[in-house]
């Protein structure tokens, strides 16, 4: 989220018509009701160097620095003594990468002939088993079959031996990076070619190569789309692999520190979602030789947070909640907030934690013509039937992954747009077809763009606004025009009631941004509003049926035809992320550096926000004295109050909108006369109603049935003279 500048909460009318002029969004209401509160503490991020005697600890004020046996508190580094710790940080990180390079080889000297792969003449692999695969990925699609699709690495190892990693590709129709793929690593050592036994869904990331030619591979297993452990194997002089995670039985290990012939490494548990419990007693930090044999250190594994092995042999941590540095081989603690306040930093982190919602968008729920209810988690389809929810994997589990959003048409059928494309689902049918390669003219890859209607038209808005049937080309809609010289804004997917909504900006010769939604309905009906604002917008979502806009400094929130804006430029910053309390409350947390939680309310309507009174000042409405009134340190009228000065009101409920202009009919019977029916002083509400005068918005202030206007507003339509009796002259026209 990149975050502009600051304006009080803005309230302005919303154009529900796609033939009316941009409204003018930029005009703001003294009404500056929000209330922000800020909690943030000293936090630790990383330890990033080690030198005789001291640690480096990055906090988020900067590097700081640290006796190694903390007989010493925290110690600040000058500028210069900081870059040079980033630059020793630098250099350590490169020197701790791949021990050799990896390189891709000359893709003209990669043949698949039959069921082999050769590079340069050299058989390197049987890919039988591939082919198979990518058959079954096929299998259920309505495509034509693609051919698998190789790409190949490789490793210069000692004694002019070569690994390659051979990453295949097994189904075309499913665009990267999100095709499916699998691993094989070959070791060749002159004539002689050795595949590696491991598992396919390997990926390598380092090579080391030991003095006695063992290698560590090191590297993560994927487990789907969600799970992924942290792996290391050793390949001993015979190529035989040996699994060290499932020697020690854990989920996650990470390399502390290598030598010729050894590794100090740490090891975390099982997941819970194995059939195991999560094994915590082989968890802790080893010594590993070449020949697979392990040896425990003394140190208890207390965080999973970063661990450091220093040049004394010591491990140092981080604690999980940021605050402290412990020397786990002394079980020492020294924490960086000893003497500080932090009561209201832990109120907010308890309160940002209980807050389960991973984005604040609404959940996709879709209901078929058999009253069947599907519906989204963590990505994947589900189906609910008598109460039971049921997991949907039939056909192409590859899209199944990560899937973004679910349409039903009128038929039944159930479409499902995934990060990898789109499948189909016909109804009655069991398993889902990839449509992929029927998406001619549509770019898949822009899935929060797709829309698909009740009668199987598929839409997307890019550049142009496309739709097609299936089967059909892509065709470029008359609803393009709407769009025309501007730029679509990123977003998550966002629906209110059915209807999906494409939101479109352009900067205009004023500097301000003119931002058109578009809504698309189930029948495929396009409808635009329009706005102006005064700052980019970045992106936007829907939540509990609102749109929100995110802006350099907040939000923008557009509910019931009207704007509001919780944003604050000396607190908000484009590197927070937020999260919804409630309705009225947000809390921003800053992305990278966990250190600062702002949390924003704004009222809800018909709470006491401020007060007013009666005033002495005398005032003159064209030349006729009108009641005074004090509120937020200005002098105001009461709008309503104008119906006695040539004046009528007229009071819309739906639209929650007064509107006051001359009436040559009222003007008839004015007759100077001061009429005032209200209290002398009272509470100020919070309130959605908006007052207009002569067709423009103007600032108010809801007085319990009536608002308040203060006088500055009217020179923009007229004349406002002040000094002991205030003069407000506005030209009308004739009364008839």
């Amino acid at each position: 989220m990149r975050l502009k500048r600051i304006i009080p909460l803005v309230m302005v009318a919303m154009l529900l018509l796609s033939n009316i002029p941009f409204a003018d969004a930029t005009a703001t209401i003294n009404n500056n009701y929000i209330t922000w509160d800020e909690a943030k503490i000293r936090l630790v991020q990383d330890i990033v160097y080690d030198d005789n005697s001291f640690l480096y600890i990055r906090l988020n004020e900067g590097i700081y620095k640290i006796k190694k046996d903390f007989n010493r508190n925290f110690i600040s580094l000058s500028e210069e003594e900081e870059n040079l710790i980033e630059e020793k940080v630098k250099n350590n990180y490169y020197e701790d990468m791949v021990l050799h390079s990896d390189l891709q080889v000359d893709e003209d000297k990669i043949i698949a002939e039959d069921t082999y792969l050769y590079y340069d003449g050299i058989k390197l692999l049987s890919i039988e088993n591939h082919i198979e695969k990518s058959k079954q990925y096929n299998e259920n699609s309505s495509n034509n079959e693609k051919d698998i699709a190789h790409r190949i690495y490789f490793y210069e190892l000692s004694d002019r031996r070569k690994l390659y990693s051979i990453k295949t590709y097994l189904c075309s129709y499913i665009p990267p990076p999100y095709t499916p793929f699998c691993y094989d690593y070959v070791i060749v050592d002159g004539e002689e070619v050795t595949k590696i036994n491991v598992d396919d869904n390997f990926i390598l990331h380092n090579v080391i190569e030991n003095d006695d030619q063992t290698v560590w591979f090191y590297g993560n297993t994927y487990y789907g789309r969600y799970t992924t452990e942290s792996t290391l194997h050793l390949i001993d002089n015979n190529y035989n692999i040996q699994s060290i995670n499932d020697k020690l039985h854990v989920k996650d290990i990470n390399i502390l520190s290598r030598g010729s012939d050894y590794l100090i490494i740490s090891a975390f548990g099982k997941p819970l979602w194995e059939t195991d419990l999560k094994n915590k007693e082989n968890e802790g930090f080893y010594s590993i030789n070449t020949n697979g044999e392990l040896n425990k250190r003394n140190e208890q594994i207390k965080t999973v947070k970063q661990v450091f092995l220093a040049s004394n042999n010591q491990i140092y941590c981080i604690s999980e909640d940021n605050e402290s540095i412990i020397n786990l081989t002394i079980n020492k603690e020294i924490k960086v907030n000893q003497n500080e306040e932090k009561t209201s930093y832990e109120k907010a982190k308890q309160k940002w934690n209980i807050i389960n919602e991973e984005n604040n968008t609404d959940s996709v729920i879709r209901e078929d013509k058999d009253s069947l209810i599907w519906y989204l988690k963590d990505g994947r389809i589900y189906y609910k039937e008598n109460e039971k929810s049921n997991i949907f994997l039939n056909g192409l589990n590859v899209l199944m992954n990560i899937v973004k959003n679910i349409y039903i048409d009128k038929d039944g059928g159930k479409w499902f747009i995934a990060l990898a494309g789109i499948s189909y689902l016909p109804p009655n049918g069991d398993y889902a077809e990839n449509m992929n390669g029927y998406m001619t003219g549509i770019k898949l890859s822009d899935n929060e763009n797709i829309y698909i209607d009740e009668e199987k038209r598929i839409w997307y808005f890019g550049d142009d606004i496309k739709y097609k049937y299936i089967y059909d080309d892509a065709v470029v809609a008359d609803e393009t025009q709407y769009i025309r010289d501007y730029e679509k804004i990123l977003h998550e997917y966002s629906e209110i009631d059915n209807e999906g909504f494409f939101i479109y900006q352009k900067e205009n010769e004023n500097h301000q941004y003119e931002v058109r939604v578009l809504k698309i309905n189930r029948q495929g009906n396009i409808s635009f509003s329009d706005f102006i604002f005064d700052q980019f917008i970045e992106s936007y979502f829907a939540r509990e049926g609102v749109l929100y806009l995110e802006v350099e400094d907040g939000l923008i929130k557009i509910h019931n035809g009207k704007i509001y804006e919780m944003r604050n430029e000396g607190m908000i910053s484009s590197n927070m992320s937020y999260k919804f309390i409630d309705d009225n409350t947000i809390m921003f947390r800053s992305y990278h550096n966990d250190y600062k939680i702002i949390t924003a309310h704004i009222p809800s309507f018909g709470d006491i926000v401020d007060k007013f009174k009666y005033s002495d000042q005398k005032i003159l409405f064209n030349g006729m004295e009108i009641p005074a009134y004090e509120v937020d340190g200005k002098v105001a009228i009461c709008i309503e109050d104008l119906v006695y000065y040539g004046y009528k009101s007229d009071w819309s409920n739906t639209e929650r909108v007064t509107r006051v202009y001359f009436s040559p009919q009222n003007a008839k019977a004015v007759d100077g006369l001061i009429r005032n029916e209200k209290n002398l002083s009272g509470n100020i509400y919070y309130s959605d109603v908006d007052i207009y005068f002569e067709g423009q918005k103007v600032p108010d202030y809801s007085m319990n049935g009536y608002s308040l206007v203060p006088i500055d507003t009217f020179s923009q339509f007229g004349e406002v003279k002040k000094g002991e009796i205030i003069e407000i002259n506005i030209v009308n026209g004739d009364a008839e």
